[in-house]
């Protein structure tokens, strides 16, 4: 969870192969699944959301092929919820949809 704007925005680019400035909101949580952090562009930036749970992990989706799609009400429910579905541990999410890899 070191990466700040430009390291998120070349593994978006590069590694996982989508268009930064597409609406996307893209979603990256670390191997303890306690810290996220959510990356999107706005019209006259990029904005960077962090969120570090003080208890208990963040459940998400199984990422097994490396890379995802989830709904807003699903990032939502992460969210507020702290929970998807029991899945392993992960390194990225990433959503007008969430995108996760």
């Amino acid at each position: 969870m070191r990466k700040s704007f430009a390291g998120l925005c070349r593994l978006v680019e590069t590694e996982m192969g989508f268009d930064l400035v597409s609406g996307d909101v893209f979603v990256f949580v670390n191997r303890r699944r306690d810290r996220m952090k959510m990356l999107m562009w706005d019209r006259s930036g990029f904005v960077i959301w962090y969120k570090r749970l003080e208890e208990g992990t963040y459940e998400i989706p199984d990422l097994s092929g490396g890379q995802g799609e989830i709904g807003w009400e699903d990032l939502l429910l992460i969210l507020e919820e702290g929970g998807f579905a029991v899945g392993p541990a992960s390194q990225t999410l990433c959503s007008s949809t969430a995108k996760y890899g």
